[in-house]
């Protein structure tokens, strides 16, 4: 007989109960596999309780596999499979998984532990220079709170559903609208919302991959695009970028050389280097692209990121063959942790047949993105889109200290050190290797975050 009490003025359940005290009674192996247990009826009988109760019981030890039911009949013990707890997990498993993964996928995963190793985010007194994060004390966070209630209130049917392939379309024509300030002709139709601009960069990777074609990419260049080219087997090109930017010289000489599938530029505020390219080296970048029908992927993820003076116009506000690809992203100017981003596809062949690995970001409507003061706001015309508002008067303490800094500590002088910062958030610093240098040691004191310069240079 099987012998079970209950406490009524027990905080947990009495199934809880009866769960716990059957689980126990077969971990002690005083119910062997194959015994009868009492019907619902006659265990709700002995323990005074209603029959619901014993088959809630019952119902969960079934579901957890401790027994088995069959209609007409008495629950049976079953011999279950053991849970593995912590303890019981080895260090070693029956797969070895380094071997069973392919050689491409091990080197993307290598690279990104390299880009960020783990447990570096829980060290004490930690200054992260890797992650281009704004301050977050600067977000007006109850106003964009605020915004999404509104957004959920107005569009919470539509926002908790799949959606459209391509996006929300109010954000699409938002983007839209966006891309025609700063000189782009383009339509809702022609965006698709990615999550955040690298699944935008990783979608067409691959498009073209294929085994033995090459990408032209600037040197140094993104640390994420690297591990991501030799996933997908497409081999880079290093084109070294000078103070004006890539070096269009030798990226004629790589197309003569390698006939490179498409060239991947980010032509303001570049990465690791925050040089911007001027207008003439953008035309000639496009012309010379044209004549040799290369596409452009335009990287586009600092656009907004100007502090002072006007802003040069995309590379694809010039293009009248469908041969730029623009990629743009709300986590700079924005917040990263809102992971939108998109994508301008020149032809409907890049449009893609399903969903995007990832999906797409759905909770970030349009509305938040336009602050209430500004949701009418008229579209900036054609003809003035390159006069496009200035840095907002908060940021100029921000960049007088950086100056000062700048001119306190030279060993961390810009790269380009001939111009003042404009713009951006990446700055490369220069260490000296002397390990007596005072600054050098009370900078390393403080336990820096940084990405090494050679992860933006290919292998």
């Amino acid at each position: 007989m099987l012998l079970l009490t209950v406490d009524e003025h027990s905080p947990e359940p009495i199934y809880r109960q009866i769960i716990a005290q059957i689980r126990d009674k077969i971990a002690g192996r005083v119910l062997l596999p194959g015994e009868k247990l009492p019907s619902t009826r006659r265990l709700a009988d002995q323990l005074a309780i209603h029959r619901s109760t014993a088959a809630a019981a019952y119902q969960e030890l079934w579901a957890l596999g401790f027994v088995d039911l069959s209609p007409g009949s008495c629950p049976r013990v079953r011999d279950r499979m053991q849970i593995a707890t912590a303890a019981d997990r080895g260090e070693k498993g029956l797969v070895d998984w380094q071997a069973t993964a392919s050689q491409p996928s091990d080197a993307l995963w290598q690279s990104y532990r390299r880009l960020d190793p783990p447990g570096r985010e829980s060290t004490p007194a930690l200054i992260n220079f890797a992650s281009m994060n704004m301050d977050s004390r600067l977000f007006p966070l109850e106003s964009f709170r605020a915004c999404l209630d509104r957004a959920m209130k107005n569009h919470g049917d539509v926002l908790l559903g799949y959606g459209a392939r391509a996006g929300f379309r109010p954000l699409r024509e938002y983007i839209a609208r966006r891309l025609q300030s700063h000189g782009i002709s383009v339509t809702a139709d022609e965006i698709l919302i990615t999550n955040g601009s690298q699944q935008g960069i990783d979608l067409v990777f691959r498009m073209i991959a294929a085994p033995g074609k090459t990408v032209a990419i600037e040197a140094p260049t993104y640390d994420y695009v690297l591990p991501l080219l030799r996933f997908y087997g497409l081999r880079p090109v290093e084109i070294p970028v000078r103070r004006d930017g890539m070096d269009l010289d030798a990226l004629a000489a790589a197309i003569a050389a390698d006939r490179p599938v498409l060239v991947y530029t980010m032509p303001t505020f570049q990465n690791p280097t925050g040089i911007s390219t001027g207008q003439a080296h953008r035309e000639r970048l496009l012309s010379l692209c044209e004549q040799h029908r290369i596409p452009i992927l335009e990287d586009g993820f600092e656009e907004e990121m100007k502090y002072s003076g006007r802003i040069v116009l995309p590379v694809k506000s010039m293009d009248r063959h469908h041969l730029v690809i623009y990629c743009g992203t709300f986590s700079k100017v924005l917040f990263p942790g809102a992971r939108v981003g998109w994508r301008h596809p020149p032809l409907q062949r890049t449009r893609p047949q399903h969903d995007p690995p990832g999906g797409h970001p759905r909770i970030l409507p349009e509305r938040p993105l336009r602050p209430p003061h500004r949701q009418d706001a008229p579209r900036l015309p054609q003809k003035d889109a390159d006069r496009r508002p200035r840095s907002p008067a908060p940021h100029r303490p921000r960049l007088g200290r950086m100056d000062r800094t700048q001119r306190r500590l030279p060993h961390l002088a810009q790269a380009q050190a001939a111009t003042p910062p404009a713009g951006r958030l990446e700055s490369p610093p220069r260490c000296p290797r002397r390990r007596s240098d005072h600054r050098r040691q009370l900078l390393l004191r403080r336990n820096p975050r940084y990405i090494p310069a050679p992860l933006h240079l290919p292998p």
